[in-house]
């Protein structure tokens, strides 16, 4: 498919999912306006509401998992489900799963602060109270870990050298082991879990009904 197949078939998408005025938001901040930050609201047709920054890469965020649906998934227990979602960032896909499993759980980790605080706005401004939040990195150590921090701020990570852009910001947040996690959410096995694997730069949506605190 050819360029000018693709942006014709992803415009009708966009229109599809989200609604009129997030449209033509969206189509303005990617094409017209790449250079803006202010912060933005994106309205979808299910109701949900974003404020987004096209220089996070928010843009790319709400596309892969709204209006792509990456992230589509059933379950057979649907009212027990139990999602794991290390780095959160603002919550794209935490409130993506947390609407189409609204009597399961989703538990949230997001370790850097301001997406932390805007993951924690976006949840309270769309109702949503069948997710956790946690402000903690996953790793091999409980206590401080470095983290490093770039504009784009889906791209944060803990490991150096996994930048998506030279210039970053160092600094330290809290993390904790994989086995913490569930005695810090009072579960004893997860479902499913989204991670981010940085050699393959894309995130991946894992099947977990093997992951449980027996394993450690």
């Amino acid at each position: 498919m050819n360029s000018v197949n693709r942006k014709i078939r992803n415009f009708f998408k966009l229109f599809k999912k989200l609604k009129t005025r997030g449209a033509f938001a969206y189509i303005y901040l990617k094409y017209f306006n790449k250079e803006d930050s202010k912060p933005r609201e994106i309205k979808l047709k299910n109701d949900i509401n974003f404020t987004i920054n096209q220089r996070s890469g928010d843009l790319c965020r709400i596309y892969e998992v709204f209006v792509d649906e990456n992230y589509m998934f059933k379950y057979k227990h649907p009212d027990n489900i139990k999602i794991l979602d290390i780095g959160a960032h603002i919550g794209f896909f935490s409130i993506y799963a947390a609407k189409n499993f609204p009597k399961g759980n989703v538990f949230a980790f997001e370790p850097y602060p301001a997406s932390f605080n805007r993951l924690n706005d976006n949840i309270k401004k769309n109702n949503i109270s069948n997710i956790k939040i946690f402000p903690y990195a996953i790793s091999d150590t409980n206590g401080k870990v470095n983290f490093y921090s770039v504009e784009w701020s889906g791209c944060n990570t803990i490991i150096p050298g996994k930048f998506d852009e030279g210039n970053y910001i160092k600094s330290t947040v809290d993390s904790i082991t994989s086995e913490q996690i569930f005695k810090i959410t009072g579960v004893s096995y997860f479902d499913f879990a989204k991670n981010r694997l940085w050699r393959q730069r894309v995130f991946n949506l894992l099947k977990f009904e093997w992951w449980t605190d027996q394993t450690y």
